[in-house]
């Protein structure tokens, strides 16, 4: 699958870390999680956990998927960051890594949040935990301070756009 530049960038940046054994443990993702934010977790993942094919991360025993639930539209503490809590307690199914993406990572409540500061400040060895987000500064400074921060939006503004000659000519000859 074709990446944009930015995300090709910043997994290149991460294959180099990860062949020297120098991962961290939690990433701050800031990109839409319906597009570039998860296509940089996924591929991310892909490179971690090798073995599983990429149509089948999603489905890998040792890597949790956590969005907000449809009625709510938040991240709970019970519902959800309890459990991801106790999972990364545990030990890896097969025996490496383990893994988690909260995408929507700006829906936890503030409750979540600060459940959630425990495992950033003391991770699990061999652990990773990938925020996505579209909005990274409405999550806790603390949060976003314990987590190394990766941009991968896609840039809206094409300068080659057909319309902006047009704009671009109003802005400097007012009618």
């Amino acid at each position: 699958m074709p990446f944009s530049k930015k995300i090709e960038a910043a997994l290149g940046n991460f294959r180099r870390a990860f062949a020297v054994g120098r991962m961290p443990h939690a990433l701050m993702v800031s990109g839409h999680p319906r597009g570039a934010g998860s296509d940089f977790a996924e591929a991310l993942l892909g490179m971690v956990f090798r073995e599983t094919q990429a149509n089948k991360i999603r489905q890998n025993v040792d890597i949790q998927w956590i969005e907000p639930e449809s009625k709510s539209r938040q991240i709970r503490v019970e519902e959800q960051i309890r459990p991801l809590i106790d999972f990364f307690s545990m030990t890896s199914y097969a025996g490496g890594w383990k893994a988690a993406v909260i995408l929507f990572a700006d829906r936890m409540n503030l409750n979540a949040q600060n459940a959630l500061l425990k495992t950033l400040e003391e991770p699990p060895p061999q652990s990773l935990l990938v925020l996505v987000t579209d909005s990274p500064a409405t999550l806790l400074p603390t949060i976003r301070s314990r987590s190394q921060y990766v941009d991968v939006t896609e840039d809206s503004r094409s300068l080659d756009a057909a319309w902006v000659p047009v704009v671009m000519d109003l802005l400097r000859h007012p009618p």
